[in-house]
């Protein structure tokens, strides 16, 4: 890693020789913090040079702007591609990997168990469309957020015609509302996507937690018979055993996470089949699920969930820069 000191000038920035160049060595592995000696002046603009595997990046501090900033490659043909988010206030820079974070799955163990991952997922995954603000949880689609290494998504749905067996509308819904002002969101158009992803990246797998909301009458059996009868019957699509899978038997399916009843303890009793009944076994999370549902898959499947919300930095960072370099699938 190399240090220079630049004028503050973007413009003069780029074409300009340094006003000072020192020689660093900060050795940082994956998910390390580590803290450094480097001076900060708030008037100057310091420029980091991070090199790996021979190749070297570079990013300038301050970043123009507290979104995150990908690092330039200064060597042909590059092989990485790096992301910096700079904390100013703290002097903090994390960096992490963010090349083909489509398929980062691809670089991990058939055998890997979900719940040995932390896996990136997002609350109410598909309310980025012009709705209440109470309602709109996510700022871009599902479809992006697949592209950008999210691999959980958490839906609300309400069956429209639950009486009629043959109908499989389901509403896209937050809690009593529809997600879009202009006109309902349907889940068969939501899943289209994500099979779409996952045919063109048959090394990942995404995990859908599904629960019934809305204000209207349908019951929790009512939307397992819809998604049994329309949605969750083909097993090269869907992984619906009550357990949780290995990476390999899960790759280029869903995995359904159910937050829904179905009838099983009164089909138990009976001696009768789910499967026969028309009925969805997938994993269910147990209850109660409204406010204790995502602590529980921190603890099961270690799902992070992501919100709309400002960084906040590590309470124990020093005055001085520190660097920290996170590496997905490592």
């Amino acid at each position: 890693m190399n240090n220079i000191t630049s004028p503050t000038s973007p413009e003069i920035a780029a074409k300009s020789e340094s006003f000072s160049h020192q020689d660093v060595s900060v050795p940082i592995g994956p998910f390390e913090t580590k803290g450094t000696d480097i001076q900060v002046n708030l008037k100057e603009v310091l420029r980091l040079t991070f090199e790996t595997e021979g190749q070297r990046y570079r990013v300038d501090t301050p970043t123009p702007s507290s979104r995150s900033t990908v690092l330039t490659p200064l060597s042909p043909d590059p092989r990485f591609e790096f992301t910096a988010v700079h904390l100013a206030k703290h002097s903090h820079l994390a960096l992490y990997s963010s090349a083909r974070l489509e398929s980062w799955m691809g670089k991990l163990k058939d055998e890997t168990p979900l719940s040995a991952l932390s896996i990136p997922g997002t609350h109410n995954s598909p309310t980025c469309h012009t709705a209440l603000p109470s309602v709109r949880c996510q700022a871009v689609s599902v479809k992006d957020q697949l592209n950008n290494g999210v691999r959980f998504l958490d839906i609300r749905v309400q069956p429209e015609n639950p009486d009629d067996p043959s109908n499989d509308g389901l509403i896209l819904v937050h809690s009593a509302f529809p997600i879009s002002l202009t006109g309902n969101k349907y889940f068969r158009d939501m899943i289209n996507v994500v099979h779409e992803f996952l045919d063109e990246n048959p090394t990942e797998t995404v995990i859908i937690s599904l629960k019934r909301e809305g204000v209207g009458k349908a019951t929790d059996q009512q939307l397992s018979k819809i998604l049994h009868g329309h949605y969750a019957s083909d097993p090269n699509r869907w992984f619906t055993d009550n357990r949780i899978p290995a990476l390999g038997e899960a790759r280029k399916k869903v995995v359904l996470l159910r937050r829904f009843l179905s009838r099983e303890r009164t089909m138990a009793k009976a001696g009768a089949s789910m499967e026969k009944a028309g009925q969805i076994t997938a994993l269910m999370v147990p209850a109660p699920v409204e406010r204790s549902v995502f602590r529980i898959f921190t603890k099961s499947l270690r799902v992070r969930t992501l919100r709309r919300r400002s960084l906040t930095p590590p309470t124990n960072l020093r005055e001085l820069p520190s660097v920290c370099a996170l590496s997905p699938g490592t």
